[in-house]
Protein backbone atom coordinates (compact mmCIF):
# COMPACT_ATOMS: atom_id res chain seq x y z
CA UNK A 1 0.00 0.00 0.00
CA UNK A 2 1.32 3.42 -0.94
CA UNK A 3 2.49 5.53 1.97
CA UNK A 4 0.61 8.75 2.47
CA UNK A 5 -2.39 7.64 0.39
CA UNK A 6 -5.83 8.50 1.73
CA UNK A 7 -8.59 5.99 2.23
CA UNK A 8 -10.75 7.81 -0.34
CA UNK A 9 -7.89 7.57 -2.82
CA UNK A 10 -7.54 3.83 -2.18
CA UNK A 11 -11.29 3.38 -2.59
CA UNK A 12 -11.06 5.22 -5.90
CA UNK A 13 -8.22 3.05 -7.16
CA UNK A 14 -10.09 -0.10 -6.18
CA UNK A 15 -13.27 1.00 -7.95
CA UNK A 16 -11.41 2.15 -11.07
CA UNK A 17 -9.67 -1.20 -11.29
CA UNK A 18 -12.57 -3.53 -10.50
CA UNK A 19 -15.61 -1.54 -11.73
CA UNK A 20 -14.24 1.12 -14.12
CA UNK A 21 -16.42 4.04 -15.15
CA UNK A 22 -16.34 2.82 -18.75
CA UNK A 23 -17.63 0.36 -19.67
CA UNK A 24 -18.74 -1.14 -16.34
CA UNK A 25 -20.43 1.69 -14.43
CA UNK A 26 -21.93 3.29 -17.52
CA UNK A 27 -23.13 -0.13 -18.67
CA UNK A 28 -24.76 -0.84 -15.31
CA UNK A 29 -26.46 2.57 -15.29
CA UNK A 30 -27.59 2.09 -18.90
CA UNK A 31 -29.07 -1.31 -18.07
CA UNK A 32 -31.24 0.19 -15.35
CA UNK A 33 -32.13 3.23 -17.46
CA UNK A 34 -33.10 1.25 -20.57
CA UNK A 35 -35.15 -1.28 -18.58
CA UNK A 36 -36.94 1.56 -16.81
CA UNK A 37 -37.47 3.36 -20.13
CA UNK A 38 -38.87 0.27 -21.86
CA UNK A 39 -41.30 -0.45 -19.03
CA UNK A 40 -42.47 3.16 -18.83
CA UNK A 41 -42.92 3.50 -22.60
CA UNK A 42 -44.36 0.16 -23.68
CA UNK A 43 -46.13 -1.25 -20.62
CA UNK A 44 -47.04 1.42 -18.05
CA UNK A 45 -47.27 4.44 -20.39
CA UNK A 46 -45.60 6.99 -18.12
CA UNK A 47 -43.18 9.84 -18.48
CA UNK A 48 -39.80 9.07 -16.95
CA UNK A 49 -38.93 11.51 -14.12
CA UNK A 50 -35.26 12.43 -14.38
CA UNK A 51 -34.80 12.25 -10.58
CA UNK A 52 -36.25 8.76 -10.45
CA UNK A 53 -34.03 7.58 -13.28
CA UNK A 54 -30.92 9.20 -11.80
CA UNK A 55 -31.38 7.94 -8.24
CA UNK A 56 -32.35 4.45 -9.35
CA UNK A 57 -29.36 4.25 -11.66
CA UNK A 58 -27.02 5.55 -8.96
CA UNK A 59 -28.32 3.01 -6.45
CA UNK A 60 -27.89 0.19 -8.98
CA UNK A 61 -24.29 1.15 -9.78
CA UNK A 62 -23.43 1.49 -6.09
CA UNK A 63 -25.00 -1.88 -5.32
CA UNK A 64 -23.01 -3.67 -8.02
CA UNK A 65 -19.81 -2.08 -6.69
CA UNK A 66 -20.86 -3.28 -3.22
CA UNK A 67 -21.18 -6.85 -4.51
CA UNK A 68 -17.67 -6.57 -5.97
CA UNK A 69 -16.36 -5.42 -2.58
CA UNK A 70 -18.12 -8.34 -0.90
CA UNK A 71 -16.43 -10.77 -3.30
CA UNK A 72 -13.01 -9.20 -2.71
CA UNK A 73 -13.32 -9.58 1.06
CA UNK A 74 -14.91 -13.03 0.94
CA UNK A 75 -12.12 -14.42 -1.23
CA UNK A 76 -9.15 -12.65 0.36
CA UNK A 77 -7.72 -15.96 1.57
CA UNK A 78 -7.95 -17.78 -1.77
CA UNK A 79 -7.22 -14.91 -4.17
CA UNK A 80 -3.42 -14.99 -3.59
CA UNK A 81 -3.49 -18.38 -5.34
CA UNK A 82 -6.34 -17.97 -7.86
CA UNK A 83 -6.20 -14.22 -8.62
CA UNK A 84 -2.88 -12.74 -7.45
CA UNK A 85 -3.48 -9.46 -9.27
CA UNK A 86 -6.58 -8.49 -7.30
CA UNK A 87 -6.33 -5.11 -5.49
CA UNK A 88 -6.48 -6.52 -1.97
CA UNK A 89 -3.78 -9.08 -2.72
CA UNK A 90 -1.53 -6.44 -4.32
CA UNK A 91 -2.00 -4.05 -1.41
CA UNK A 92 -3.90 -1.39 -3.36
CA UNK A 93 -6.42 -1.40 -0.50
CA UNK A 94 -6.54 -2.94 2.95
CA UNK A 95 -9.18 -5.21 4.41
CA UNK A 96 -10.20 -2.37 6.73
CA UNK A 97 -10.59 -0.03 3.75
CA UNK A 98 -12.97 -2.43 2.06
CA UNK A 99 -15.04 -3.06 5.16
CA UNK A 100 -15.53 0.69 5.59
CA UNK A 101 -16.35 0.97 1.89
CA UNK A 102 -19.09 -1.62 2.46
CA UNK A 103 -20.65 0.67 5.07
CA UNK A 104 -20.39 3.69 2.77
CA UNK A 105 -21.96 1.88 -0.20
CA UNK A 106 -24.80 0.39 1.85
CA UNK A 107 -25.52 3.89 3.14
CA UNK A 108 -25.40 5.38 -0.37
CA UNK A 109 -27.75 2.77 -1.83
CA UNK A 110 -30.25 3.31 0.97
CA UNK A 111 -29.95 7.11 0.88
CA UNK A 112 -30.57 7.19 -2.88
CA UNK A 113 -33.94 5.56 -2.26
CA UNK A 114 -35.08 7.71 0.67
CA UNK A 115 -37.10 9.97 -1.68
CA UNK A 116 -39.26 6.89 -2.30
CA UNK A 117 -40.35 6.44 1.33
CA UNK A 118 -43.62 4.52 1.41
CA UNK A 119 -43.16 3.40 -2.19
CA UNK A 120 -41.94 0.25 -3.89
CA UNK A 121 -38.30 1.16 -4.61
CA UNK A 122 -37.39 1.67 -0.95
CA UNK A 123 -38.85 -1.69 0.08
CA UNK A 124 -37.27 -3.41 -2.92
CA UNK A 125 -33.84 -1.95 -2.24
CA UNK A 126 -33.99 -3.07 1.38
CA UNK A 127 -34.66 -6.62 0.14
CA UNK A 128 -31.75 -6.21 -2.26
CA UNK A 129 -29.38 -5.04 0.49
CA UNK A 130 -30.45 -7.85 2.81
CA UNK A 131 -29.87 -10.43 0.09
CA UNK A 132 -26.52 -8.87 -0.78
CA UNK A 133 -25.53 -9.08 2.88
CA UNK A 134 -26.56 -12.73 2.82
CA UNK A 135 -24.19 -13.42 -0.07
CA UNK A 136 -21.38 -11.76 1.91
CA UNK A 137 -22.06 -14.14 4.78
CA UNK A 138 -22.49 -17.12 2.42
CA UNK A 139 -26.01 -17.33 3.89
CA UNK A 140 -24.33 -18.64 7.04
CA UNK A 141 -23.38 -21.88 5.28
CA UNK A 142 -19.91 -21.06 3.95
CA UNK A 143 -18.44 -24.47 4.73
CA UNK A 144 -21.06 -26.12 2.53
CA UNK A 145 -21.46 -23.51 -0.23
CA UNK A 146 -17.88 -22.34 -0.87
CA UNK A 147 -16.48 -25.62 -2.24
CA UNK A 148 -19.58 -26.20 -4.38
CA UNK A 149 -19.69 -23.89 -7.40
CA UNK A 150 -23.22 -24.92 -8.36
CA UNK A 151 -24.47 -24.25 -4.83
CA UNK A 152 -22.80 -20.84 -4.91
CA UNK A 153 -24.50 -20.07 -8.22
CA UNK A 154 -27.94 -21.17 -7.00
CA UNK A 155 -27.69 -19.20 -3.75
CA UNK A 156 -25.98 -16.05 -5.06
CA UNK A 157 -27.26 -15.57 -8.62
CA UNK A 158 -30.88 -14.74 -7.62
CA UNK A 159 -29.52 -11.28 -6.83
CA UNK A 160 -29.91 -10.61 -10.57
CA UNK A 161 -33.65 -11.31 -10.36
CA UNK A 162 -33.91 -9.02 -7.33
CA UNK A 163 -32.18 -6.25 -9.27
CA UNK A 164 -34.81 -6.59 -12.00
CA UNK A 165 -37.49 -6.59 -9.32
CA UNK A 166 -36.02 -3.30 -8.13
CA UNK A 167 -36.63 -1.84 -11.60
CA UNK A 168 -40.19 -3.18 -11.56
CA UNK A 169 -40.79 -1.69 -8.10
CA UNK A 170 -40.83 1.80 -9.64
CA UNK A 171 -44.07 0.75 -11.34
CA UNK A 172 -45.51 -2.03 -9.18
CA UNK A 173 -45.07 -3.42 -5.68
CA UNK A 174 -47.29 -5.83 -3.72
CA UNK A 175 -49.91 -3.98 -1.73
CA UNK A 176 -49.14 -0.54 -3.19
CA UNK A 177 -52.55 0.56 -4.41
CA UNK A 178 -51.38 3.90 -5.85
CA UNK A 179 -48.60 2.40 -8.00
CA UNK A 180 -48.89 2.77 -11.80
CA UNK A 181 -49.14 -1.00 -12.15
CA UNK A 182 -51.62 -1.53 -9.31
CA UNK A 183 -54.06 -3.11 -11.74
CA UNK A 184 -51.50 -5.77 -12.64
CA UNK A 185 -48.14 -6.28 -14.30
CA UNK A 186 -48.27 -6.91 -18.06
CA UNK A 187 -46.66 -10.26 -18.96
CA UNK A 188 -44.52 -8.46 -21.52
CA UNK A 189 -42.89 -6.36 -18.80
CA UNK A 190 -41.94 -9.47 -16.84
CA UNK A 191 -40.67 -11.12 -20.01
CA UNK A 192 -38.45 -8.18 -20.86
CA UNK A 193 -36.91 -8.00 -17.39
CA UNK A 194 -36.37 -11.78 -17.50
CA UNK A 195 -34.65 -11.43 -20.87
CA UNK A 196 -32.18 -8.91 -19.47
CA UNK A 197 -31.61 -11.05 -16.37
CA UNK A 198 -30.82 -14.07 -18.56
CA UNK A 199 -28.11 -12.00 -20.21
CA UNK A 200 -26.35 -11.79 -16.84
CA UNK A 201 -26.84 -15.52 -16.37
CA UNK A 202 -25.10 -16.15 -19.68
CA UNK A 203 -22.27 -13.88 -18.59
CA UNK A 204 -21.87 -15.62 -15.25
CA UNK A 205 -21.71 -19.07 -16.84
CA UNK A 206 -19.65 -17.93 -19.83
CA UNK A 207 -16.86 -16.42 -17.76
CA UNK A 208 -16.20 -19.81 -16.17
CA UNK A 209 -15.87 -21.89 -19.32
CA UNK A 210 -12.37 -23.01 -20.28
CA UNK A 211 -10.93 -25.41 -22.78
CA UNK A 212 -9.56 -28.75 -21.64
CA UNK A 213 -6.01 -27.41 -22.06
CA UNK A 214 -6.77 -24.27 -20.06
CA UNK A 215 -8.20 -25.77 -16.86
CA UNK A 216 -6.29 -25.25 -13.61
CA UNK A 217 -6.99 -26.01 -9.97
CA UNK A 218 -9.62 -23.22 -10.09
CA UNK A 219 -13.11 -24.72 -10.32
CA UNK A 220 -15.10 -23.77 -13.42
CA UNK A 221 -18.43 -24.91 -14.80
CA UNK A 222 -16.64 -26.52 -17.73
CA UNK A 223 -14.47 -28.49 -15.31
CA UNK A 224 -17.53 -29.73 -13.43
CA UNK A 225 -19.87 -30.48 -16.30
CA UNK A 226 -17.70 -30.48 -19.41
CA UNK A 227 -17.07 -27.60 -21.82
CA UNK A 228 -19.56 -28.75 -24.45
CA UNK A 229 -22.70 -29.01 -22.24
CA UNK A 230 -22.06 -25.68 -20.52
CA UNK A 231 -21.43 -23.92 -23.84
CA UNK A 232 -24.68 -25.36 -25.23
CA UNK A 233 -26.54 -24.10 -22.14
CA UNK A 234 -25.11 -20.60 -22.59
CA UNK A 235 -26.12 -20.56 -26.26
CA UNK A 236 -29.58 -21.87 -25.36
CA UNK A 237 -30.02 -19.14 -22.78
CA UNK A 238 -29.10 -16.68 -25.53
CA UNK A 239 -31.95 -17.94 -27.69
CA UNK A 240 -34.37 -17.76 -24.75
CA UNK A 241 -33.22 -14.28 -23.77
CA UNK A 242 -33.52 -12.85 -27.27
CA UNK A 243 -36.83 -14.61 -27.83
CA UNK A 244 -38.32 -13.18 -24.65
CA UNK A 245 -37.10 -9.67 -25.43
CA UNK A 246 -38.37 -9.79 -29.02
CA UNK A 247 -41.74 -11.20 -27.96
CA UNK A 248 -42.02 -8.67 -25.15
CA UNK A 249 -41.54 -5.60 -27.33
CA UNK A 250 -43.38 -7.19 -30.22
CA UNK A 251 -46.46 -7.72 -28.06
CA UNK A 252 -46.38 -4.04 -27.08
CA UNK A 253 -45.39 -2.41 -30.37
CA UNK A 254 -45.83 -4.77 -33.29
CA UNK A 255 -44.54 -2.66 -36.15
CA UNK A 256 -41.64 -3.75 -38.38
CA UNK A 257 -39.75 -0.47 -37.99
CA UNK A 258 -39.84 -0.56 -34.18
CA UNK A 259 -38.55 -4.14 -34.22
CA UNK A 260 -35.96 -3.54 -36.94
CA UNK A 261 -33.14 -2.74 -34.42
CA UNK A 262 -33.34 -6.34 -33.18
CA UNK A 263 -31.37 -7.41 -36.21
CA UNK A 264 -28.30 -6.18 -34.30
CA UNK A 265 -28.51 -8.59 -31.33
CA UNK A 266 -29.59 -11.37 -33.71
CA UNK A 267 -26.38 -10.86 -35.72
CA UNK A 268 -24.29 -10.70 -32.53
CA UNK A 269 -25.85 -13.95 -31.31
CA UNK A 270 -25.12 -15.64 -34.65
CA UNK A 271 -21.54 -14.36 -34.59
CA UNK A 272 -20.97 -15.82 -31.12
CA UNK A 273 -22.50 -19.10 -32.22
CA UNK A 274 -20.05 -19.32 -35.12
CA UNK A 275 -17.21 -18.68 -32.67
CA UNK A 276 -18.44 -21.50 -30.44
CA UNK A 277 -18.99 -24.17 -33.12
CA UNK A 278 -15.29 -25.12 -33.51
CA UNK A 279 -15.00 -25.27 -29.70
CA UNK A 280 -17.96 -27.64 -29.52
CA UNK A 281 -16.19 -29.95 -31.95
CA UNK A 282 -12.77 -29.73 -30.31
CA UNK A 283 -12.93 -28.08 -26.86
CA UNK A 284 -9.25 -27.49 -26.28
CA UNK A 285 -9.24 -23.68 -26.06
CA UNK A 286 -12.35 -21.68 -25.27
CA UNK A 287 -13.42 -18.79 -27.51
CA UNK A 288 -14.04 -15.40 -25.89
CA UNK A 289 -17.53 -16.35 -24.70
CA UNK A 290 -17.73 -13.78 -21.92
CA UNK A 291 -16.75 -10.95 -24.27
CA UNK A 292 -19.25 -12.18 -26.86
CA UNK A 293 -22.03 -12.24 -24.26
CA UNK A 294 -21.10 -8.73 -23.17
CA UNK A 295 -21.40 -7.50 -26.77
CA UNK A 296 -24.74 -9.29 -27.05
CA UNK A 297 -26.00 -7.61 -23.87
CA UNK A 298 -24.90 -4.21 -25.17
CA UNK A 299 -26.59 -4.94 -28.49
CA UNK A 300 -29.80 -5.91 -26.69
CA UNK A 301 -29.83 -2.66 -24.72
CA UNK A 302 -29.05 -0.64 -27.86
CA UNK A 303 -31.87 -2.36 -29.75
CA UNK A 304 -34.26 -1.73 -26.85
CA UNK A 305 -33.36 1.96 -26.70
CA UNK A 306 -33.68 2.29 -30.48
CA UNK A 307 -37.11 0.64 -30.36
CA UNK A 308 -38.27 3.14 -27.76
CA UNK A 309 -36.97 6.09 -29.80
CA UNK A 310 -38.62 4.79 -32.98
CA UNK A 311 -41.91 4.25 -31.15
CA UNK A 312 -41.82 7.88 -30.04
CA UNK A 313 -41.11 9.17 -33.55
CA UNK A 314 -43.76 7.07 -35.26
Amino acid sequence: MKKGSTMAGRWGRFIREMVPLFPSQLGIFATFAVCHWVLSRFFFYLQVPALELGLGGLATVAFVILLRVYDEVKDHRTDPVNFPNRPLVKGTVSLRDLKLLMVALNTLVLAANLPFVGKGPLFAVILLLLFGGGTYRWFFAEAWIRPRLTAAFLTHHPVVALQQFYVLSFFWFPGQADAPGAAGVPPGAVAYLAAVALGFTQWELGRKIRGTREETAYITYSKLYGPRPVTVVVRGLGILSQGLAFWSLGSAAWTPLVLLPWLLPACLWAHLLLKCLPFLKKPLKAPPIREGVERLMIGTLAASAASVVLSIWL
